[in-house]
Formats: C-alpha cells, sequence, structure tokens
C-alpha cells in the first residue's frame, strides 16, 4: 500500500480551504470545468480514508462536476492517480475563480 504523496495532500487541503470558504458564504460555484458545458462544484471537504480520496457532492444534480454523487478514487492505481490530480485542478480553479 502506499502513502498518499505529501504534494497531493498539501494540495487536498488548500481545495479543504477553498470548499470550506464557499460553504460558509452559502455560494453555489460553477464554471466551464474544461467542458463546453456549465457544471457546478458543490462538493462536501474532501475525505481520505488509508488509500482511498472521497469527493462528495453536497446535492445531487446531474450539472455537478463530479456526476455520481460520491466518487471513491484509490492512490495506489496510476490512473485514479492522475484522476485526482485532474479533480483537484479543476475544482481548484473554479473555487478560486468564483471567491476572488
Amino acid at each position: 500500500m502506499k502513502k498518499l504523496p505529501t504534494a497531493l495532500q498539501r494540495r487536498i487541503d488548500e481545495v479543504n480551504e477553498f470548499i470550506s470558504r464557499a460553504n460558509n458564504l452559502d455560494l453555489l460555484p460553477g464554471g466551464f470545468c474544461e467542458s463546453t458545458h456549465y457544471c457546478y462544484v458543490d462538493l462536501e471537504p474532501i475525505v481520505i480514508k488509508n488509500q482511498f480520496v472521497y469527493f462528495t457532492n453536497k446535492r445531487d444534480s446531474p450539472y455537478n462536476f463530479i456526476t455520481p454523487k460520491r466518487e471513491r478514487l484509490n492512490v495506489n492505481n496510476e490512473e485514479d492517480l492522475d484522476g485526482i490530480k485532474y479533480y483537484l485542478k479543476v475544482i481548484r480553479r473554479t473555487l478560486k475563480s468564483n471567491l476572488d
């Protein structure tokens, strides 16, 4: 079992800070999220349990960036690790542009 890289842990902490700021402001952040369709980043704070990273939507909507209600990705799987990095990049960019 591989440990979560420190840089990824820092990025998750940074994104969780943005998520808590958006939730405190009752903001529904949205953007194009590297797509042609407008989507919302309406998330609970990101949770790490063992080697799994959980992305959970606050509300179930077809317009959410993360389509299933809850997405579980494994750090040990290279494909999932790339997915985690991609999700964090898009979520961070969307939240930052909506909070500034």
